[in-house]
């Protein structure tokens, strides 16, 4: 009797673990976001670190731009998981877009196409350079006029 409990007992553990593995294989979406990340005057920003977020549910895509801006992430979420809510991109941490999504934003399967024109952009070191010398320049001026008056 006791042989025939302990087969029923794994009979019944190997069929609950194969439904939840047919059950675990079937609750997957895919989430796509894509686009082009351009600056003002409309070249391609290359290597930067785009970040969309799910706000309130932990849920992010990571994609780093090419040559030509573009960017696109993949990622696998949960079947059932709400798609719409309110989403935010950034920049190479900085915060630059932010926008509320609904569930027909996306594609059938489950793309969405998210382009951004970044008006922020680091200037070159010869446009924070050159003030900066003169400034230096002119109170090392000042400074030697003063020793000598």
């Amino acid at each position: 009797m006791r042989k025939e409990i302990m087969a029923v007992m794994v009979i019944s553990a190997i069929m609950l673990t194969m439904t939840g593995i047919a059950v675990a294989t079937e609750e997957e979406d895919p989430i796509t976001f894509m686009g082009t990340i351009t600056d003002a005057n409309g070249n391609a920003v290359s290597g930067a670190e785009v970040i969309i977020i799910k706000e309130g549910t932990g849920h992010q895509w990571i994609a780093t731009t090419n040559i030509t801006g573009y960017y696109s992430k993949f990622k696998v979420i949960p079947v059932g998981f709400n798609k719409e809510g309110q989403y935010t991109m950034k920049l190479n941490g900085a915060i630059v877009d932010q926008k509320y999504l609904f569930d027909n934003d996306f594609t059938q399967t489950g793309k969405l196409q998210w382009s951004y024109t970044w008006t922020v952009q680091i200037p070159e070191f010869s446009t924070i350079a050159i003030p900066v010398i003169s400034v230096i320049g002119l109170l090392f001026v000042l400074q030697n006029k003063k020793k000598k008056a």
